[in-house]
């Protein structure tokens, strides 16, 4: 609910793809030409690190819009795509970022942060499980240009839409959310 953090996200991001990003796709460990001596002034790449850092930027995006983030993230998926297989379970992170590429899905709750409406329809949404999810509070009287992009009307009380692949269901009782979430996912099990 406190865009303070996603704002302290996207400055992260900027800094990661500032200094660590590749030209070849992905993240180094470590800024370029930092000074040390022998093998610290070896580059990795490593696969957990690029991993969460995918995710980290799909997730980005998804908040944000942000193409660049998605670019980035896309990039960082493909640098170890043909190698995954040699990880095994050392790359669930990978398997992970990959599968919220693939298949994200979004929760946008619109009302004001401060009614006991949206707030249940966040507790509702981040009670349901689905780790593909991202859920967003999008304020009318805050996030007005964020509504504006996404096209949702203003209803009178808040309201929720949840997205996947395309395709948005709109919810209207915080009750039905924890369904609605899983239904999209492919894990309704009837509650």
């Amino acid at each position: 609910l406190d865009r303070n953090f996603l704002s302290r996200a996207e400055n992260i991001a900027g800094f990661i793809m500032d200094k660590l990003w590749s030209e070849a796709g992905g993240f180094y460990d470590k800024p370029r030409a930092t000074g040390g001596f022998g093998a610290l002034n070896l580059l990795d790449k490593p696969l957990e690190e690029n991993s969460v850092a995918a995710d980290a930027l799909l997730r980005l995006h998804y908040l944000t819009g942000k193409q660049k983030c998605l670019e980035a993230a896309r990039r960082t998926l493909e640098v170890f795509a043909s190698g995954i297989q040699r990880y095994c379970i050392m790359g669930c992170d990978y398997g992970l970022a990959a599968e919220l590429y693939l298949h994200p899905m979004q929760v946008h709750i619109v009302g004001s942060r401060k009614d006991y409406v949206t707030r249940r329809f966040l507790a509702e949404s981040l009670r349901a499980y689905n780790p593909l999810k991202v859920v967003e509070v999008i304020d009318p009287d805050v996030d007005s240009e964020r509504l504006k992009r996404l096209g949702y009307p203003v209803a009178d009380v808040p309201t929720a839409y949840v997205c996947s692949e395309g395709t948005c269901n709109l919810v209207e009782d915080p009750k039905k959310m924890g369904k609605a979430v899983r239904q999209f996912g492919g894990k309704d099990d009837g509650n």
